[in-house]
């Protein structure tokens, strides 16, 4: 007999709540086993599930799972071969690739300037001078922006860091 897990030993198993398995199942994303009652699902559909929640984890949008599961050849194959599946899914994961590479560059650039707030943020709790003193910090530079938002988020910048360039679109990984 085939292993079949229920809704909450799924989403267990899979480590996600029964309300996001509801989601996935709504989204068409992946389905229970037909005419179960209460809801079975296969190890075909654990596997899907685990697929989504480790892209999900990793910040891939569920539109974009959407159309990576639609290319997957899961759908229908109308007695085609797998190249042209597999073609597809070169292409939507060679997308799914460009877009992940793009979100670590920009969260390399986040976690840059969070260190060196934390870091300026470490001298500035050994100050003991007033907090107006602060203000001169922020003028003079001492403070970088993270820092100056945190510490004084109430204030103006005394002058506006020049506008950073966008980032021109690199080679994949």
């Amino acid at each position: 007999m085939p292993v079949t897990y229920s809704a909450s030993g799924v989403a267990r198993a899979a480590s996600c709540s029964r309300g996001a398995l509801r989601l996935y199942e709504r989204r068409k994303l992946l389905g229970r086993i037909p005419g179960s009652s209460p809801p079975r699902y296969d190890v075909r559909a654990f596997e899907l599930l685990k697929l989504i929640i480790t892209l999900r984890r990793g910040g891939i949008g569920l539109a974009q799972i959407e159309k990576l599961l639609a290319r997957s050849g899961r759908v229908e194959k109308n007695g085609t071969t797998p190249g042209p599946v597999a073609s597809g899914l070169v292409e939507a994961l060679h997308r799914s690739i460009t877009d992940v590479t793009e979100q670590l560059r920009a969260l390399t650039v986040i976690r840059a300037e969070l260190i060196e707030a934390r870091e300026t943020l470490a001298v500035c709790r050994d100050c003991t001078r007033e907090f107006d003193h602060c203000l001169q910090c922020a003028e003079d530079g001492t403070l970088d922006l993270f820092s100056r938002a945190l510490l004084l988020p109430d204030q103006v910048a005394a002058k506006a860091p020049a506008p950073v360039p966008p980032a021109s679109v690199g080679s994949e990984p």
